[in-house]
């Protein structure tokens, strides 16, 4: 019988693009071979994958294989996916999310062909990777992990790798599990950095609640300078050199400065059409406040950032949101994208040149490295205190070692940092994953070499590759008359923080109801007792249960996730790691009863802490007689459903 229409039809709601290009594909070098059990082969260039026995290889493959309590289970190589499917039929496997990654899109149609996957291919918890070039994935994997639920399973990851598919392009699936490990990592430093850095944002957020109501956002702007040459101006050392050439090109090429550049360009008669500012820290004020009146430049800065910044700025603004900021519970259902920035503000400059369509996208005082003779971080004529803090970096780089000592663009070895290093390879991932050329235009003497698909040239090249005039101020105006604003269909409503705060005071109350019943639990059966006493082992067990189910699984639209995630997430992750750790059976059970309710406890004091601050500080923004007439919204009053369920 042949599946595939209704499999396709299934995938299709999840995954279009996935489904268009399974139902484009024609098998070429592949072809399936019926079995007289009613299963089938797969053959690929004259060789037989199963040899004729799916079920006695799918058996023998399972027998070599010790699952430990992983979060996460990834497959490298489907096939005909009976491995998989052995699997996922298993009692145990509802527990655990699965990724399944294939590289050949014929293999994947002819499996959706065999056999029904529509329950597989419609399940929250298992997702699809095929057919994605291995240069790509690794924003793929970002993306993945970004989803506030996924990153969870990057404390706790088993990787199965299909012994047919390795042996047909083991390459492959290695660069593919390196691009995973690269992937999780980014999302986690992406989005568990300190408490404190969310809660910045979140009295930010609040206090630019009336600008975002107001203003633009950049995706107003999509392609509007599609095939035109765009240049990302950064405060490196080299930027000095590069002046002269920049200005020869200025009215010919988009113009987007880091906000730390802005007054060296200014000084050289040079006026950018935009501003990216990405910070949320008061220092921001100070670099944009002191900025004359600029009238034609547009400052491109999140809904994060301090508010001093925004209303000291003398021009126009835009917003941008960014990929794993918590912002629907403030903004509403509305249609607003979100995107990965990166790990600077350079980073985020190149994804704002990349939407509004220019190529090229040249990179200018981008060094990424210390000037070798006088060692400092940023080009003449910035503010002294970022000179300060870069001096104060170079030698925390120099001390950390060799890891900091890499290529230059002459050949020759210069001092880097981490940081730097994080934005040199989001680069590289972003220019993969974009249609536009890339270049960076530097003298060999300055900066890091930056890896292919990045070009390095020279500044005196500026000219080759920005030709034609351009007035970007005049269709920037046009567009955004013309165009209905992202802005206007924002439901920002001070009556929400009244549903916020209702649910922080629930869930204040739940975690403490939650402390007192892991403390009666413990009494009841004290630990010393466990060895002796038979029935304590399952009714501790089923106690670490319940505390799993009820700390460690959200759907995205709960409150935690959609309001409070970014305040928890390091905890939660840290605490997800230890429980796995401990629970997997790295300690005797007997000293399991100790540790995991000491580390559930250590959870909810945390959730609590932290709910009791945020509602403070939500207080002083809540007006008394506001509009109550979003109670009972979804996102805000899941919170009471997870708690009636708990209970």
């Amino acid at each position: 019988m042949n599946h595939l229409d209704h499999n396709i039809e299934v995938l299709r709601l999840r995954d279009p693009k996935l489904a268009e290009r399974v139902s484009g594909v024609v098998p070429i070098g592949s072809r399936l071979i019926p079995l007289s059990n009613g299963l089938y082969d797969l053959e690929i260039d004259s060789r037989q994958i199963y040899r004729g026995d799916p079920k006695g290889m799918v058996a023998q493959f399972w027998q070599g294989q010790k699952l430990g309590h992983p979060t996460l289970l990834v497959f490298y190589g489907m096939d005909l996916g009976y491995h998989i499917q052995h699997y996922l039929e298993q009692a145990h496997a509802a527990n655990r999310a699965v990724l399944v990654i294939e590289k050949s899109l014929e293999s994947f149609r002819l499996a959706l062909t065999m056999q029904d996957w529509s329950k597989y291919l419609n399940h929250e918890g298992i997702s699809w990777l095929i057919g994605q070039d291995v240069e790509q994935a690794y924003l793929s994997f970002v993306d993945y992990f970004l989803t506030v639920n996924h990153l969870c399973y990057s404390a706790s990851m088993e990787n199965i790798m299909w012994l047919p598919s390795m042996e047909q392009d083991g390459a492959y699936y290695v660069r593919m599990a390196e691009a995973l490990k690269r992937g999780s990592e980014a999302a986690v430093t992406r989005l568990s950095g300190p408490p404190e850095d969310h809660y910045y944002g979140l009295r930010n957020m609040l206090g630019n609640i009336d600008h975002l109501a107001k203003k633009p956002f950049v995706d107003s702007l999509r392609n509007l300078f599609k095939g035109r040459p765009g240049i990302i101006i950064s405060s490196g050392p080299s930027l000095d050199q590069s002046l002269p050439y920049l200005r020869g090109v200025r009215d010919k090429a988009v113009l987007i400065a880091a906000e730390s550049s802005v007054r060296v360009l200014l000084n050289a008669g040079i006026v950018p059409h935009f501003v990216a500012c990405l910070e949320r820290f008061i220092a921001t004020e100070q670099i944009i406040g002191d900025l004359p009146e600029l009238s034609n430049t547009w400052l491109i800065t999140l809904p994060i950032v301090y508010p001093g910044t925004i209303a000291g700025y003398r021009g126009p603004q835009m917003f941008l949101c960014s990929r794993g900021t918590r912002y629907q519970w403030l903004l509403g259902n509305s249609d607003i994208p979100n995107h990965y920035l990166g790990f600077s503000v350079a980073n985020m400059s190149f994804v704002v040149l990349d939407l509004l369509g220019c190529d090229p996208i040249i990179l200018l005082g981008q060094d990424l490295a210390y000037e070798r003779n006088s060692r400092r971080s940023h080009a003449a004529g910035t503010l002294d205190f970022l000179k300060d803090v870069g001096i104060h970096e170079e030698k925390e780089a120099f001390h950390e070692g060799d890891a900091n000592w890499v290529n230059g663009n002459d050949g020759q070895l210069i001092l880097s940092s981490r940081f730097y290093r994080l934005t040199a390879a989001c680069f590289e991932d972003l220019v993969r994953n974009s249609h536009a050329q890339c270049m960076n235009a530097i003298f060999p003497e300055y900066g890091m070499k930056l890896a292919e698909p990045i070009r390095q040239i020279l500044p005196t090249d500026l000219m080759k590759y920005c030709q034609e005039p351009v007035d970007v101020v005049a269709l920037v105006h046009q567009q955004l008359n013309e165009k209905t604003l992202l802005a206007s269909s924002l439901k920002i409503q001070r009556s929400r923080l009244h549903d916020v705060r209702q649910n922080l005071a629930c869930l204040c109350q739940r975690m403490l109801q939650e402390m007192k019943r892991l403390s009666d639990f413990c009494f009841s059966h004290p630990p010393d007792f466990v060895p002796i006493d038979p029935t304590f082992v399952s009714e501790y067990r089923q106690e670490f249960d319940r505390l799993e189910r009820t700390c460690f699984v959200y759907s995205q639209e709960s409150f935690i996730v959609s309001f409070f995630w970014p305040f928890l997430v390091a905890t939660h992750l840290r605490c997800l790691a230890k429980y796995y750790e401990m629970s997997g059976g790295k300690i005797p059970f007997e000293k399991q009863v100790i540790a995991i309710p000491m580390l559930f406890q250590e959870w909810f004091q945390e959730v609590y802490i932290w709910a009791s601050r945020v509602n403070d500080l939500l207080e002083e923004f809540v007006k008394e007689g506001a509009d109550t007439s979003t109670v009972g919204d979804k996102i805000f009053y899941e919170l009471s459903k997870e708690e009636s369920r708990s209970a």
